[in-house]
């Protein structure tokens, strides 16, 4: 009789830890994010199945503190996963500390049991780089490689959105200006927190924050604005980078992060200005993105307060990141149940030795293109060690044959 209650017991128990999160859904999705105050202490880990309705892991308290920053106190900011279904590893990145030329690199199978924390020194091929902010993932379908982008502050016109590729996560290209929006007299100003959403195939939308001081009278800066190009790293709108769209937050808002929920693009945000506040989201029909042009402004409404376990609090969250996983990895993370997919592929965290980022050969415009040389030049081949690259020769004997051709033509 004991044991029979103690079993009743159980079940119940489960049920009522089940009875947060609907098992059965279809979808699954996963908020890692950290608090301002508390941004020394690491990345906390949230699920739901609406995106609405939040059951936070151990009760928001950290699953992995920082531990790696050079001169500084190691935070955990602007946390972001990519989750490789081939090998059912997470790869988070984040903003190590204020003033680093690096963005910190750790991977996971469970989201509980992290890898060594290693950094990807991109800021260091970056002259005067004082800072890496707000890293992110992407993965770009049209190169089969990982984008990797972030904010860097080099002492010119502010933030500027950088990029490099990779694919094995230890070989990255080198840093490379992709985004730099211009006011209404040609002048770049600066962005940050940059996310980049698929919407259709060559149609992709980016989401970022003015970082300019705010001009009250026309409310167009610190808050979120977006872009849309025919692939990850642009080029944005119809070709000048003045074209960016109105703003739907108001300002005091920073770190975006898009995700599709149905049959609606829902954009969640966070208002530093007021941490209190539940205004977090704004969503659109998703069939307003599928045209040739952008939403119209009226397209954009507020989205639903985000909530905590059975509704009754609100999930009031720093910077972070919404992503889509997949229900075995939320048994596992939430109830203990053993994950049972058998992965195509194994996976080796990277020592801190083996990164390798390229080096910028040379940088000839003021916001910063860049321009390879001979040899330097991405065909997007492939070669399993982040892009593919041809000899200079070859570039060589092409060039020589186009101007054969031009000659015979002008003969």
């Amino acid at each position: 009789m004991k044991c029979l209650k103690i079993l009743l017991f159980t079940l119940t128990l489960s049920v009522a830890v089940y009875a947060q999160l609907d098992t059965s859904s279809q979808h699954f999705y996963l908020y890692i994010y950290f608090i301002n105050r508390e941004q020394e202490l690491g990345a906390r880990l949230a699920f739901s199945t609406d995106a609405v309705t939040w059951q936070k892991y151990d009760d928001g308290n950290p699953v992995i503190a920082p531990e790696i920053a050079k001169g500084e106190v190691p935070l955990m900011r602007d946390p972001n996963v990519l989750y490789d279904s081939s090998t059912g590893v997470f790869h988070l990145i984040w903003t190590t500390a204020w003033n680093q030329d690096n963005i910190g690199y750790a991977t996971s199978k469970d989201l509980l049991h992290w890898s060594e924390q290693i950094m990807i020194p991109v800021g260091q091929r970056i002259k005067g780089c004082a800072c890496c902010w707000a890293p992110e993932f992407f993965y770009d379908d049209l190169k089969d490689s990982i984008m990797v982008y972030w904010s860097t502050e080099r002492g010119t016109i502010g933030k500027e959105a950088f990029y490099c590729m990779t694919r094995d996560f230890i070989h990255y290209t080198a840093p490379q200006v992709y985004f730099a929006p211009k006011n209404k007299d040609g002048e770049v100003y600066t962005v940050i927190d940059e996310t980049i959403l698929k919407v259709a195939d060559n149609k992709y939308y980016m989401f970022f924050k003015d970082e300019r001081e705010p001009m009250i009278a026309q409310k167009v800066s610190k808050n979120i604005h977006f872009v849309f190009g025919p692939t990850p790293q642009g080029p944005w709108w119809e070709g000048p980078w003045d074209m960016v769209s109105t703003p739907i937050s108001v300002p005091g808002n920073e770190g975006p992060s898009a995700i599709i929920m149905g049959d609606e693009v829902r954009v969640y945000f966070d208002p530093y200005n007021n941490t209190e506040s539940t205004d977090r989201t704004a969503v659109a029909r998703l069939a307003d993105f599928l045209g040739e042009g952008p939403p119209p402004d009226a397209a954009w409404s507020k989205g639903p307060v985000m909530k905590t376990g059975t509704g009754s609090d609100n999930f009031l969250v720093s910077h972070g990141s919404v992503s889509r996983i997949p229900r075995a990895k939320v048994m596992q993370v939430l109830y203990g149940i053993p994950d049972p997919t058998v992965y195509p592929e194994t996976w080796t965290h990277p020592q801190q030795s083996e990164i390798v980022v390229e080096e910028i050969v040379a940088d000839t415009s003021d916001t910063g293109s860049i321009d390879y040389p001979l040899g330097k030049q991405n065909c997007g081949l492939g070669s399993g060690v982040g892009l593919a690259f041809f000899p200079p020769f070859v570039f060589k004997a092409m060039a020589m044959r186009r101007r054969r051709k031009r000659r015979r033509g002008d003969a």
